[in-house]
């Protein structure tokens, strides 16, 4: 894996770094997480509509900036929201993101109690808590 790019870690840390990495990638939660990522990136279903969500969300923010709240709007975006959740590809992503979570949040579980500390809640972002 190399040297990581900006990291304060060196040595032994770096290396645990990077092992706990490789381990992780190599878990069958994160290839399948990866996997399904890919299906719904390729799934041209999906990319329309999010592209549409992305578009009514943005129309929907013009319109709180000139103070034109119209509900139409947000039925649009539900209906919207429901038929991409509805996918199958998005279907399953959502069950390997699920998997793929559990097992961040077991790992946090883990990294804290070697520390001492709940790991997660002191990153300012990540998937671990």
């Amino acid at each position: 894996m190399g040297e990581m790019a900006g990291s304060v870690f060196s040595g032994a840390v770096q290396e645990a770094i990077q092992e706990f990495s490789k381990g992780i990638m190599g878990t069958p939660q994160f290839r399948e997480w990866e996997l399904k990522l890919q299906d719904v990136a390729n799934d041209l279903k999906a990319l329309d509509l999010a592209r549409q969500i992305r578009r009514v969300q943005a129309e929907m923010r013009q319109e709180a900036m000139r103070k034109q709240i119209v509900s139409e709007g947000q039925q649009k975006l539900d209906g919207l929201v429901a038929s991409y959740e509805a996918l199958p590809t998005v279907i399953e992503f959502r069950s390997a993101e699920a998997q793929f979570r559990t097992l961040c949040v077991q790992a946090n579980a883990d990294v804290s109690e070697g520390l001492g500390i709940d790991f997660a809640s002191n990153c300012a972002r990540g998937c671990c808590g």
